[in-house]
């Protein structure tokens, strides 16, 4: 009987196919079982620390928004918007004094659909000077810091504002819409834990 053998570049495919076809797939399987039960325990935490997602208009919007759990949402926004400056505005109330206020835009507007005097063709622009009304600061020259939570990318502006609170402003630019969500801290609250989650688990479409 003549021994058959492979040498050199031969073996390679033949390498390569196994691995395809899972005969030297335990590493990638036992990859696939941990990254699964990674999964249920980031979904276990995220069910443990934040509300359902947002419905309603932010669903007609497409944005995907979990608050912490223990914010609710205000009667009226809490910041100084202007009407027809966003489509969504909206305020949430922590039990440990922070405040979660969220902007939204839509950046595709039917063609008839006049633009309101207090919008801007720029969304960051209307948002810093929105900051320096609401906060009384000149919000112009804060530098924006890129910043990644989770996979999604933000700009991040953040300062003092003259009454003591801190102000964290996280911009989001997605396909179809623009946002922030803006963290106004007192002095004496520190960062919400679940805030990290909030940001990481923003999901648009």
């Amino acid at each position: 009987m003549t021994a058959f053998r492979l040498r050199g570049p031969r073996i390679l495919p033949i390498l390569t196919l196994l691995a395809a076809t899972g005969c030297l797939g335990e590493s990638s399987y036992s990859t696939r079982v941990d990254q699964a039960v990674e999964n249920k325990k980031n979904e276990g935490l995220l069910n443990s620390s934040l509300n359902p997602p947002e419905q309603g208009a932010y669903q007609d919007l497409g944005v995907d928004l979990r608050t912490p759990i223990g914010y609710t949402r205000a009667g009226q926004p809490g910041v100084s918007v202007q009407a027809g400056e966003f489509e969504l505005a909206e305020t949430y109330k922590g039990t440990d004094g922070v405040s979660l206020h969220v902007l939204v835009r839509k950046k595709q507007r039917p063609a008839d659909a006049p633009s309101p005097p207090s919008r801007s063709a720029s969304f960051e622009t209307d948002l810093r000077n929105l900051l320096g009304t609401t906060f009384g600061v000149d919000a112009s020259g804060i530098a924006g810091v890129a910043s990644t939570e989770g996979g999604v990318a933000y700009k991040k502006l953040e300062f003092a504002a003259p009454a003591g609170n801190t102000v964290s402003a996280y911009l989001n630019d997605s396909p179809n819409t623009e946002l922030a969500l803006i963290w106004d801290r007192p002095a004496s609250a520190a960062a919400p834990p679940a805030m990290p989650l909030t940001l990481s688990s923003l999901s648009t479409r």
